[in-house]
């Protein structure tokens, strides 16, 4: 990674949390990696990001990057969805945060009624394995598209996807994403899985980390990336 300038993170609060970065004046862990490095950091997540949204946005901005960049994607709950954004909403200020967007995410609970209806509909015929395909599919060609740019990247889950589920190991998709080093297992692994021992979380788990816990999932996934990367070179 010695020719790396510049690291790129994606992902949701978990990345971008708004209590760490602006009520506590703290770093989350993409510019602490950065700042142990001496390079530049982009953090492009946002708080309430469904999966199709990171990645989608992550191909957007990796269009102007090369072999320069470090990209990081923070993959997040399964459940989340998205939808044509509905003007004069609550989310309106996530939308000013992506200006080539259409759609916003939706979690559990949203405070817009039409946003809680268009879950509730979508948690009626919700299939954590049809989900699963869904972001393997995803996930191939957004790595398809870095390794084409030749553009180091490390995917991960913040927390593990989702439990008994063995029957789609079988699955080809997930049986050759399970061959790339640069991705967590989505079946079993996590960043939250690699973590030590400990009470790394501000909130209920597997809730957001404080800033002790940025610092320390800094330094994990540091390990990761000097072991894709580093000893490569």
């Amino acid at each position: 990674m010695r020719n790396i300038q510049h690291i790129y993170a994606n992902g949701c609060s978990f990345t971008y949390d708004n209590h760490i970065r602006h009520q506590l004046g703290q770093p989350c862990y993409p510019e602490i990696i950065a700042q142990h490095r001496g390079i530049r950091c982009t953090n492009a997540g946002l708080p309430g990001s469904c999966n199709r949204r990171i990645i989608r946005n992550t191909l957007r901005d990796s269009i102007a990057f090369d072999s320069t960049t470090l990209v990081l994607v923070q993959l997040t709950f399964l459940n989340r969805i998205e939808k044509p954004y509905t003007p004069g909403q609550d989310n309106e200020w996530k939308m000013e945060y992506a200006t080539e967007e259409y759609h916003e995410s939706i979690k559990d609970n949203p405070s817009e009624s039409v946003n809680q209806k268009y879950y509730n509909l979508h948690m009626k015929f919700f299939d954590p394995r049809a989900e699963l395909t869904n972001l393997a599919t995803d996930i191939i060609m957004l790595t398809g598209y870095f390794r084409s740019k030749k553009i180091p990247y490390f995917i991960f889950p913040y927390t593990q996807l989702e439990t008994n589920i063995s029957s789609i190991n079988t699955d080809r998709l997930q049986q050759y994403l399970a061959q790339d080093p640069a991705v967590l297992d989505l079946l079993s692994d996590s960043l939250t899985n690699r973590l030590d021992p400990g009470n790394w979380c501000y909130d209920p788990a597997p809730g957001h980390l404080h800033a002790e816990g940025h610092k320390h999932a800094a330094s994990v996934l540091e390990k990761i990336l000097t072991n894709l990367y580093d000893e490569q070179e």
